[in-house]
């Protein structure tokens, strides 16, 4: 199905994962065109949206996205926003999902 935020994708990619134990996830698509992604629970022939977000930026922090059941399997799609096509529907995608659970990957830099 299309994303509610974005009701005409010119092209669309899907991922899949499996929900923590924490039950919520942090997302980054750092896609380099202008886009939308969603979140669908259930089977591929009966997706319900649980979560979409127009153009997010490259730029900023990842998307939050709670109250997943731990365990199941969620699909993200990832897909280009048509009604900004002259500003270019298309390029790279580097998916990150990560535990909302999990501690920061970044350690502040320590002054000597």
């Amino acid at each position: 199905p299309p994303p509610s935020c974005e009701p005409y994708p010119a092209a669309s990619v899907w991922y899949k994962f499996e929900a923590p134990a924490s039950g919520g996830i942090l997302l980054h698509t750092n896609a380099h065109f202008v886009h939308t992604v969603a979140v669908f629970e259930g089977a591929c022939d009966q997706l319900s949206e649980l979560f979409c977000a127009n153009n997010p930026s490259r730029c900023e922090d990842y998307l939050s996205i709670g109250d997943l059941v731990p365990g199941d399997t969620y699909h993200v799609q990832i897909a280009s926003a048509n009604q900004y096509a002259v500003q270019g529907n298309e390029g790279r995608v580097c998916l990150s999902i990560r535990d909302i659970g999990d501690p920061s990957p970044f350690e502040p830099l320590k002054h000597a």
